[in-house]
């Protein structure tokens, strides 16, 4: 989470009731559908250079990016 490609991302956690993960992780939603209750997520970490994805249940507080067209 260094800007190294041009994106910084603030670790702000997940919400789920309580803020867990704050500081160390970054989750955000994807703009890609996935089933039912459950919508597609990235997230990434301070401690290595890996982002992965996965889907979840939108009942969870995650971040989001809003992009500006030009």
């Amino acid at each position: 989470m260094n800007n190294s490609t041009g994106f910084s991302a603030l670790p702000a956690g997940v919400y789920d009731g309580s803020y867990a993960a704050y500081g160390g992780w970054a989750y955000f939603w994807s703009a890609t559908p996935s089933k039912g209750n459950y919508a597609n997520y990235f997230y990434m970490t301070n401690s290595w250079a890996v982002i992965e994805h996965h889907d979840f249940h939108k009942s969870y507080g995650f971040s989001v990016r809003c992009i500006k067209n030009k």
